[in-house]
């Protein structure tokens, strides 16, 4: 009947409440953990795909939309949904045009332009992924020359110790040399064409 006796049983009765929360709660909180590491899943899959793609991907669905429109123009109902959807989705694409007050006519010739300009813009991200992934692949191959030339300067400093305890001959020695100087000369060689790629793809 002490104080200390009396915070103990709280003490214990606070724990006993915190393990039946968490007890209700942890089915709900297992879905939604869930559901969020799927949707970040999800995100990083689709940041992944190159933008070209997902241009590519965002004409063929418009084009496809149009094509449905054009379909089923003469039903009021479904044409008034599709244009509702068009806007939604590819308005800023039609901003020249009411589509509401447009004929298919109309939307048939705005969606050449709007066609031929997202040609264009496929075409210059798509080339400019290629520069991004040229300049990449220059950095990662110098970062490898870098590398390469420090271990072989380690290995140029220690190779008296080397020699004497594990390879025991000049020729072996040389050998242990030319291995490291050719790796070195490979990556050289792929670093000077890696930026003649680059600077051929900018001038392109």
């Amino acid at each position: 009947d002490t104080l200390e006796g009396k915070m103990t049983i709280m003490k214990s009765a606070t724990e006993g409440l915190g393990i039946a929360l968490f007890d209700h709660l942890a089915p709900a909180l297992k879905g939604a953990t869930e559901g969020l590491t799927g949707l970040i899943s999800a995100t990083t899959r689709w940041l992944e795909i190159p933008a070209s793609e997902k241009l590519q991907e965002e004409q063929n669905e418009l084009n496809i939309l149009t094509s449905v429109l054009e379909d089923n123009w003469a039903n009021q109902k479904i044409r008034n949904d599709l244009i509702e959807e068009l806007n939604s989705k590819y308005g800023d694409y039609f901003s020249n045009l009411n589509l509401e007050k447009a004929s298919l006519e109309d939307i048939k010739v705005e969606l050449m332009f709007i066609n031929d300009n997202m040609e264009g813009k496929i075409r210059l991200t798509a080339e400019q992924e290629k520069l991004n992934e040229a300049f990449e692949k220059s950095v990662r191959i110098r970062k490898q020359l870098i590398e390469a030339e420090k271990a072989q300067a380690g290995a140029e400093g220690t190779l008296d110790f080397l020699r004497i305890q594990f390879l025991g001959t000049g020729g072996a020695e040389s050998l242990f040399v030319s291995t490291h100087t050719g790796m070195v000369e490979k990556l050289n060689e792929e670093y000077e064409k890696s930026i003649l790629v680059y600077k051929n793809l900018r001038k392109g």
